[in-house]
C-alpha cells in the first residue's frame, strides 16, 4: 500500500484545524500497534465520505519498512513514550506530536530503517525547541 510518490485519501471523524499541505505523517498501522511508513499531508480538506468523515490526501515518503517498531518497543524511547498514539484511549486518525517527539521518534525510525535517513533531514539535526514546520 505505501509506495514512495502515490497519493491516497485517509478519512478522519475529527478533522484537526491546524493540519496543513506539507505536514509531515508518521504511519502507524494501529491493528498491528506499529509504525510502518513515512508520508506528508498533499491536501487537508478534500470532502466528505458517505459516513460524513473529512478525506484528506496524504502522499507516501516511503514504503513499508522493513523494521516496523512496535508499540513496546516505541514506549522505550524516552521523549517518545508519552506521546498521544501510544498511549490507551480512542483510536484516532491524526494526532500531532510535539517537535522533541517528531525529531526522537524519526531518528530512532532512521537507526531501525537506514534508507529513510535524509526524507526529512531538518529532523536529523534540528535542535531542540523549534517549532515543527511540516516542510
Amino acid at each position: 500500500m505505501l509506495v514512495p510518490g502515490e497519493s491516497s485519501h485517509w478519512h478522519t471523524a475529527k478533522p484537526h484545524k491546524a493540519l496543513k499541505s506539507g505536514d509531515r505523517i508518521f504511519c502507524w498501522e494501529s491493528g498491528a500497534r506499529r509504525m510502518v511508513g513515512l508520508a506528508e499531508l498533499v491536501s487537508p480538506d478534500t470532502g466528505l465520505n458517505e459516513y460524513g468523515e473529512t478525506l484528506f490526501e496524504v502522499r507516501y515518503l516511503t514504503r513499508r519498512f522493513a523494521v516496523m517498531p512496535t508499540i513496546t518497543e516505541l514506549r522505550q524511547v524516552p521523549v517518545v513514550d508519552d506521546a498521544s498514539f501510544l498511549k490507551v484511549g480512542p483510536a484516532t486518525t491524526v494526532l500531532q506530536l510535539k517537535h522533541e517527539q517528531a525529531q526522537a521518534l524519526y531518528q530512532f525510525l532512521c537507526v531501525k530503517n537506514p534508507d529513510c535517513a535524509g526524507i526529512w533531514s531538518d529532523l536529523e539535526a534540528q535542535p531542540p525547541g523549534r517549532p515543527l514546520s511540516g516542510r
